[in-house]
């Protein structure tokens, strides 16, 4: 027998299942590896990075969808704050 779930846990918190609304569940919004940090440090402009990000992500609220499940792993610290910044910008 299945249990309901009672809480999601989320980057801003936790939220009832039924505040979800319409899920995309499998998405790499800010795909950056380890090595390609190291190695194009200079090269990567990360605030046209978010702002390109950020403008797809707000543009599928047109699309009815009102959650993403990013499944980019967090393998750097600097990945984190990047997305730290990243959510800033959806609030």
């Amino acid at each position: 027998m299945m249990s309901k779930i009672s809480k999601v846990n989320t980057v801003t918190g936790l939220v009832s299942p039924s505040e979800l609304g319409k899920t995309l569940i499998h998405e790499h919004v800010l795909l950056l590896r380890r090595l390609v940090c190291q190695l194009y440090v200079n090269a990567i402009n990360r605030e046209a990075c978010i702002k390109t990000a950020l403008d797809t992500i707000k543009g599928l609220k047109t699309y009815g969808v009102d959650t993403v499940v990013d499944c980019t792993p967090m393998i750097v610290h600097e990945i984190q704050n990047f997305l730290k910044r990243f959510l800033k910008g959806l609030v």
